[in-house]
């Protein structure tokens, strides 16, 4: 126990780095599934403007 109370300091900044890097995970898996989702609507509408200058 007198192990944990000495380190306390290096328990907190690995939890907070630990949680740092799950919240950036979690927004790159997010981003990139609205980019993709971005792709799709983007080349769909572009599709769709050719057809009505044409």
């Amino acid at each position: 126990m007198e192990l944990l109370r000495k380190y306390m300091w290096l328990w907190v900044i690995c939890g907070i780095l630990f949680v740092s890097l799950a919240i950036s995970f979690i927004f790159l898996l997010i981003n990139k599934c609205l980019s993709r989702g971005g792709k799709h609507r983007v080349s769909h509408l572009q599709r769709r403007s050719a057809f009505n200058v044409g």
